[in-house]
């Protein structure tokens, strides 16, 4: 504590208590700047990791394509290897409907028309399959 604050406190009046406020409020923002500051340098850390970690892992790559050029013949899809997507994904999965003229509409609309019987449930699963295989996953084994 400064000469200045500890003057501050020994005066009871309205300025000095309006000054120590003040410095009160000026140490909490400073306090504040400098933990958006840390976690900013936090953040910034993270993220140089990651991009060095992707750097390496785009050399290994490149360098396995080049001792194995025909073992990857393409980029390796989720559904290549098995993936299935989770439901989450599966219910956020926009269908398309090819008896309604490819008119795109939600899981949930699509689900509730196989259910009212508008579309076949056949159909359904075919939509969602292709709407998951769009977005690079395997639809789950109930669909297939």
């Amino acid at each position: 504590m400064n000469d200045q604050t500890y003057h501050y406190q020994e005066d009871q009046t309205a300025v000095a208590q309006a000054m120590m406020r003040a410095q009160e409020a000026q140490d909490v923002a400073n306090r504040a700047k400098q933990e958006a500051l840390a976690v900013e340098a936090k953040r910034q850390a993270q993220q140089a990791e990651i991009d060095a970690a992707v750097e390496i892992a785009m050399r290994n790559y490149e360098r396995q394509r080049q001792a194995f050029p025909n073992s990857h013949p393409g980029a390796i899809r989720s559904q290549d290897v098995g993936v299935i997507a989770p439901k989450d994904i599966v219910e956020s999965t926009n269908v398309r409907i090819p008896s309604l003229g490819n008119y795109e509409v939600s899981h949930a609309q699509a689900a509730d028309m196989a259910e009212l019987g508008q579309i076949s449930r056949a159909e359904f699963k075919a939509a969602v399959a292709d709407g998951l295989a769009k977005r690079g996953f395997a639809a789950p084994p109930s669909f297939r």
